[in-house]
């Protein structure tokens, strides 16, 4: 499996992930995110194959969705020893995921990708939902009658084929010590994840993105 030291230093065992997972579904619906798809030494075509598999194997009935997106090399914390697939090498990965998703009940989606992969039943995606979000707070103010509509903002540096709606995240680039090295959060010297964590919370609530009527 991945070669866990090199590419994500400080993440627990992928047991204790996909276990992690298994326990919050039990508490409310989980997407799965299979990203980035990424190239390196020891990691191919075949290689995302049998790890794909396995983990729809392990979380089959434990949700029905999977996001993916490809690796962007240009982000300043990618680390030159992974790279992303070429164009036959994705079309040669998503048309094996597809088949092994459609087998285990879950549907891929992509984030931010140019292409089109409809043709694998691949449709177009982002990682912050909306329609999900939407869907959401109606339900929370279901009682009091009130009706949820997405103001349809745009977030300032968006790339071109995201889809995701403005949020409010918490924390700041360069405090994460997991040490993935081809995260794009990642842009001073790995160190810096070494000091103390100072990331800020923000009081602005993504809530405050959709109409109340």
């Amino acid at each position: 499996m991945l070669n866990q030291i090199a590419l994500k230093q400080g993440l627990s065992s992928l047991e204790d992930r996909i276990e992690s997972f298994k326990e919050l579904s039990k508490h409310c619906p989980v997407i799965w995110r299979y990203d980035p798809i990424l190239l390196a030494e020891e990691i191919d075509a075949e290689w995302h194959k049998k790890a794909f598999a396995k983990l729809c194997k392990e979380l089959k009935g434990y949700t029905n969705k999977c996001k993916i997106s490809f690796l962007i090399a240009s982000y300043k914390g990618c680390s030159k020893t992974v790279w992303a697939p070429n164009l036959t090498q994705k079309h040669e990965i998503l048309e094996a995921f597809s088949k092994t998703a459609k087998e285990n009940g879950i549907q891929i989606e992509a984030c931010a990708e140019s292409d089109d992969w409809s043709k694998y039943g691949i449709v177009s995606s982002k990682c912050i939902d909306g329609e999900i979000f939407e869907k959401l707070l109606s339900e929370k103010f279901r009682k009091q009658n009130i009706i949820v509509k997405r103001k349809n903002n745009k977030i300032d540096g968006q790339r071109k084929f995201c889809g995701c709606m403005p949020a409010i995240d918490i924390g700041r680039y360069d405090t994460c010590r997991h040490g993935c090295n081809y995260c794009y959060a990642r842009k001073s010297i790995p160190k810096s994840m070494l000091d103390p964590l100072v990331g800020e919370v923000y009081e602005r609530k993504t809530e405050l993105e959709f109409e109340y009527k």
